[in-house]
């Protein structure tokens, strides 16, 4: 069981006809992926398991 099972599943707050709604619509799964898709937490790494991807295609060849 995960530290964050309370949580993971909550919808997101439902604020009708306000301001925060107005100027926050809610986003779809697609768009949200997309914002956080350009963050790379630990640069360096892609291309690092890339090159062992590549080494191990080549052992097993």
């Amino acid at each position: 069981m995960s530290k964050y099972n309370d949580i993971i599943n909550k919808h997101r707050p439902i604020h009708k006809n306000d301001y925060f709604s107005f100027k926050h619509p809610p986003m779809n799964r697609k768009q949200r992926a997309k914002l956080f898709m350009a963050f790379d937490a630990l640069s360096g790494f892609s291309e690092e398991i890339n090159k062992v991807k590549k080494r191990d295609e080549l052992f097993w060849i």
